[in-house]
């Protein structure tokens, strides 16, 4: 019992530490110009987690393809990581340290941890998310430092696309577990509205779609008219009231793209910058194309491998929740580099991992 209150305590506190940039936010990297004391909060309280984890994992003889999974690519990234030692590959750091968190699928049953947990947990995220969007479209603590085009709020998670996906992936979740249809519903209408004062085009885009393709016709009905009334809100809100949000254009997707095809015509020149990568700066919004350019070939393949037998593993098992989890974080990284992203990284590699585990139907994650 000590054991699953500490992991509890201390998921809240990872989570949630970015509360701290609203009382301090020059401690924010785009104020401050580095990172600053914040940051570090999150590590202090993953580290007790993972300890508990480690201590209960489970027996490698009869779980050893799991432990295969983590020590194949942990081996190819830090192999990748020898190959830039010189010059220093931050984000092959940030790809390896999320990586730790696939550690914690292995002792998560043992701890016990429920759907009631997830529930109180998705509601103290979501009200504290809130307050904190809202206060910032009325105070705008962070004077649009993400967008040029509109207000966007940053929320607890530093980055408005950040938060906007966390709370899209979470809602989602509790909308698929969730009995009770009046608190579905009032989930869904605040979480719709948090991502759009977020002004994530991916997140909008992922929580609709994966919403679409876990519901009844009924409740199909329902979100299309739920979405139809915050699209109206939202042009009400810029259009008649002349707020000041952030306009939902496809300017970005342009950019990206003539991005992508730029980087393509010197990707091939000679055999080191395919097998070891050939930037240790990010280049682009796509979590595979990024994996692909920092870290090479042989890392980008293992982790596409293990996302597709993750992925067919919860197929077999009918399990619709991890089923949804992958197809939305499959959505993400078409935009977003979620792999080595705070906190989405950490969240998807103990969805890698408790996949690995699941073995039958079953309503939990």
């Amino acid at each position: 019992m000590f054991r699953h209150k500490t992991v509890l305590c201390c998921a809240y506190i990872f989570f949630l530490n970015g509360i701290f940039y609203y009382f301090f936010p020059m401690q924010h990297y785009l104020l401050g110009g580095t990172g600053g004391w914040i940051q570090y909060i999150k590590y202090l309280t993953f580290i007790p987690i993972l300890l508990i984890s480690l201590s209960i994992l489970p027996e490698i003889e009869r779980n050893y393809q799991w432990y295969l999974v983590f020590v194949v690519i942990l081996t190819l990234s830090l192999f990748s990581l020898f190959y830039w030692l010189d010059e220093g590959n931050v984000l092959l750091f940030q790809l390896i340290t999320p990586l730790l968190t696939y550690l914690l699928g292995g002792g998560v049953n043992k701890l016990k941890i429920g759907l009631k947990d997830y529930f109180i947990f998705y509601w103290f995220l979501i009200f504290i998310t809130s307050i904190l969007t809202l206060s910032e479209l009325y105070f705008n603590f962070f004077n649009g430092l993400y967008s040029s085009s509109g207000f966007r709020a940053i929320g607890p998670f530093v980055n408005p696309n950040n938060t906007g996906l966390v709370v899209a992936f979470f809602s989602v979740a509790y909308f698929i577990l969730e009995d009770n249809k009046i608190k579905s519903l009032l989930s869904l209408f605040v979480a719709l509205l948090i991502i759009v004062l977020t002004g994530s085009k991916t997140a909008l885009f992922v929580y609709v779609l994966a919403l679409f393709f876990s519901v009844s016709a009924l409740y199909k009905i329902l979100l299309g008219l739920t979405s139809l009334a915050i699209g109206l809100f939202y042009i009400m809100w810029q259009q008649i009231l002349s707020a000041n949000v952030r306009d939902f254009s496809f300017e970005s997707a342009y950019i990206r793209i003539k991005t992508i095809t730029d980087i393509f015509h010197f990707y091939g020149d000679g055999i080191e910058n395919i097998l070891f990568g050939i930037s240790n700066a990010s280049l682009v919004d796509c979590a595979y194309l990024d994996i692909l350019f920092f870290s090479g070939f042989f890392v980008f393949f293992i982790f596409i491998l293990i996302q597709l037998l993750a992925f067919i593993k919860c197929l077999k098992a009918k399990n619709k929740v991890l089923i949804v989890c992958h197809l939305m974080f499959i959505m993400m990284m078409l935009t977003t580099n979620v792999p080595r992203l705070w906190p989405l990284a950490y969240i998807y590699w103990i969805i890698i991992s408790y996949s690995f585990f699941v073995k039958s139907e079953q309503k939990s994650i």
